[in-house]
């Protein structure tokens, strides 16, 4: 095994943040597609309760358009985040 020195170990750091920014990229584009799903599913539920009521289904109750609206933007925020990291690691090679 080889020592390595601090001033190697900052050296190699560097790769680090690529990596992080690839994580996070990924786990906000998981989030937010599983969140744009799940309010789909729940304005299709309520859209279903509704009609089997007997009343005529109105627009999209405000709280789930505003969690697909949020999932969206935590899909495209990490959508860009990996664009980001990739971008830094072809810049790196």
């Amino acid at each position: 095994m080889q020592h390595v020195t601090p001033q190697a170990r900052q050296v190699n750091f560097g790769r680090t943040p690529t990596k992080a920014l690839l994580i996070i990229g990924a786990a906000a584009t998981i989030l937010g597609l599983l969140i744009c799903i799940a309010f789909v599913v729940a304005a299709g539920v309520d859209y279903r309760l509704t009609e089997d009521l007997g009343i005529d289904p109105g627009p999209t109750p405000p709280a789930i358009v505003a969690g697909m609206t949020a999932g969206f933007w935590i899909f495209v925020v990490g959508i860009v985040t990996l664009a980001a990291a990739g971008f830094l690691r072809i810049l790196r090679r």
